[in-house]
């Protein structure tokens, strides 16, 4: 039986992915939490909070962020910069598919976290 390197090479990302948005989630925090203001861009976090912005372990680009929406998000296992929605726009997914992504946000075609609730 050969090893789904695939799925390796994903569970690989998906946990350099978890490791850089815990990262960033903590200095969005404590830039609030010292300038009283949220960053407008995650460079504002460079080199005080980050030594620099953490790339997305799926397309080697910074990891994306919406200020205004308060989310950061990577394109995920599709590889397609959907601007922070979980599923194309073209997809429908089904309830099972649903119900996986509860509690995984890699499940999804782009990867979003909420930083601020």
């Amino acid at each position: 039986m050969m090893p789904d390197f695939d799925g390796i090479l994903r569970t690989r990302c998906n946990v350099d992915g978890d490791v850089a948005v815990t990262k960033i989630i903590i200095a969005c925090h404590l830039f609030e939490r010292e300038t009283g203001r949220r960053p407008q861009t995650l460079d504002e976090l460079v080199p005080a909070y980050l030594p620099s912005v953490p790339l997305d372990p799926f397309d080697g680009q910074p990891f994306r962020y919406k200020p205004d929406d308060g989310i950061l998000y990577s394109v995920g296992k599709s590889l397609t910069d959907l601007g922070g929605e979980t599923w194309a726009p073209d997809r429908s997914p089904d309830r099972y598919e649903l119900d996986e992504v509860r509690g995984d946000p890699w499940a999804g075609d782009n990867a979003v976290f909420r930083i601020w609730e």
